[in-house]
């Protein structure tokens, strides 16, 4: 008796969603193929060298549901929890609601327990979901409760009018842990290549700097085209899973979320950030205002920004090399690397020797973009992400306004965290159009800003699958984009 024909899978996109459809796939028997146009796994999960110093791309931290995810793959990765706070009017508070926020908004109490007690029953059935806005401001007198209620809305990056209450049961029902933070021991770009290694030891193919093309449906399944340094690849499978934007999935005059802007600071290592602690936000008061007006495409006086320690891996390197079991994909990477190795460097030994550690795996910023260094001696650094939103409209600042959002930025950091101005090294601004530059990608965390629920993951072809952040199910973080890898890989198991 013949056995069982093995099915084929293309998965296109090798950020989160990509890795675990892949795995999930791969591990259940069938043959996948997993691609990406960029020379490295993990998508907006991932870190990228510049000007000597190594920081993370766009994802720090994740739910916990995406830990027992991954062990139930069995991808072998650490993870920690660490804490949030949020500098409010000149005090801290604590980001993780529980008895400690409580008692420090303990002069509050009353909206505290209105807000709660408000909560509680919008998740009752039939109730129908209210902006954040409209409900916070109908439970809440304006204070420090009011605004904090709606830093969710900020983290979107889009006003509290335009995010509604149904995010407050989406934790609970897909289950993503989100109350529960948890940061990948060696960071995110050390998460991703965890799973590329568990799909490769699987037996799964990895095609990385390849572009998807085109595909043609026929009789025994899709003809796929693929580009590789300027090759062309065919291939079949029986099924696809895309996981790219899927942005014609929206009406065209569908809003958007603000995209991300980023200061980049390189740290003098004997400078301590505070232990145990991940993501620091500095909220201004009025929310609702301030970003009204960063949604009208005004500059406020006033903005909230947030910042995190970049936990880089300090393991040994894995040559890019053994990510790849293709002969053409093998073959282009050391032709790369060749040429790349003849070019000169702009890093001395002591900043190679700082970020070598993780270079295996992370991209290289080319295009020399505007920053400031400290000319003294250099000591052993680590990195910080500064992440504010630009007024809608904005992609790009010119020189002065680069240096009217780092002062603004350095002076509030300093009060956040006193004494580390003396220590900053760098210093550079990455804004929405440096970032796609330079990575490809967008740093929008909401892309779509829509009531209706996201699109279905389902195409018109039966074995053709949409997978990613713009798609099902619902949700704004890394956890949403891999649980809909996951629930697509499941779909295709289930035919």
């Amino acid at each position: 008796m013949a056995s069982p024909k093995i099915k084929k899978v293309v998965v296109i996109g090798a950020g989160l969603a990509g890795l675990i459809s892949s795995l999930t796939l791969q591990k259940a028997g069938y043959s996948v193929v997993l691609l990406d146009k960029r020379s490295q796994v993990g998508g907006l999960c991932g870190t990228f060298s510049m000007d000597g110093y190594e920081f993370v791309i766009a994802c720090n931290d994740f739910g916990a549901g995406l830990e027992k995810l991954l062990k139930k793959l069995g991808v072998e990765q650490q993870f920690e929890h660490k804490k949030s706070a949020i500098f409010y009017a000149g005090k801290w508070v604590s980001a993780e609601p529980g008895f400690k926020m409580f008692w420090q908004l303990r002069h509050d109490w009353k909206n505290f327990f209105s807000l709660v007690g408000g909560i509680i029953a919008q998740q009752l059935p039939g109730r129908k979901p209210q902006t954040i806005e409209s409900f916070v401001d109908r439970h809440t007198a304006k204070g420090a409760v009011n605004d904090l209620a709606k830093i969710i809305a900020y983290f979107m990056g889009v006003a509290p009018y335009d995010i509604h209450t149904s995010y407050f049961g989406l934790d609970s029902q897909y289950g993503y842990g989100y109350t529960k933070m948890v940061c990948p021991i060696g960071g995110p770009q050390v998460l991703s290549s965890a799973i590329a290694q568990t799909f490769l030891a699987q037996g799964g193919k990895l095609l990385l700097e390849t572009r998807y093309h085109q595909h043609q449906k026929a009789e025994d399944g899709y003809h796929v085209e693929l580009i590789n340094q300027q090759q062309r690849l065919h291939m079949r499978a029986d099924y696809l899973v895309d996981t790219s934007e899927r942005n014609s999935l929206y009406q065209p005059d569908t809003k958007r979320g603000l995209p991300l802007s980023m200061m980049c600071l390189a740290i003098d290592e004997d400078y301590a950030y505070p232990a145990g602690m991940h993501t620091l936000s500095y909220y201004e008061p009025d929310v609702s205002e301030w970003f009204r007006l960063l949604d009208e495409g005004i500059q406020p006086e006033r903005f909230g920004f947030h910042i995190f320690k970049s936990d880089i891996c300090d393991t040994p390197p894995v040559p890019l090399e053994s990510f790849y079991n293709d002969p053409l994909a093998r073959k282009a990477e050391m032709e790369r690397a060749k040429a790349a190795a003849e070019k000169p460097s702009i890093r001395n030994p002591h900043e190679i020797r700082e970020t070598a550690a993780c270079d295996y795996y992370s991209a290289v910023v080319a295009e020399p973009v505007e920053a400031v260094v400290n000319t003294a001696p250099k000591k052993p650094a680590y990195t910080i992400n500064a992440y504010f939103y630009l007024p809608r409209g904005v992609q790009q600042l010119d020189d002065a306004k680069r240096d009217f959002y780092r002062t603004y930025l350095l002076e509030r950091i300093e009060k956040m965290l006193p004494g580390i101005s003396a220590h900053i090294q760098y210093s550079r601004i990455l804004t929405p159009e440096d970032f796609e530059k330079t990575h490809g990608l967008s740093s929008r965390v909401m892309p779509f800003i829509t009531d209706l629920g996201k699109p279905e993951n389902n195409t018109n072809d039966t074995d053709y699958f949409y997978a990613g952040h713009t798609v099902f199910p619902p949700g704004e973080h890394a956890g949403a984009a891999a649980l809909s890898g996951h629930l697509v890989a499941k779909s295709i198991i289930s035919t």
